[in-house]
């Protein structure tokens, strides 16, 4: 997503977290992306979007699906 950074646990200790924490810091281009799923994410109006497919699915009768798809849920 171009947004964060990770390390390795293997590699992971207090410097090379501090390094890495200080390139998010400036490097913009990292802040710039967040923003932008930020934005996307609140756009998409997530908590009424499940609470109305939980709702949905409280409501349908019971088929004994098991599979995401069936149910309406879309698996990225």
């Amino acid at each position: 997503m171009g947004m964060a950074r990770s390390i390795p646990r293997e590699r992971y200790n207090a410097e090379v977290a501090a390094r890495e924490i200080q390139n998010l810091l400036e490097n913009k281009s990292y802040a710039e992306r967040a923003a932008a799923i930020g934005a996307q994410v609140r756009n998409e109006n997530g908590t009424a979007s499940a609470c109305d497919l939980l709702g949905d699915l409280l409501e349908a009768p019971n088929t004994g699906a098991t599979n995401p798809q069936s149910m309406g849920l879309v698996v990225a």
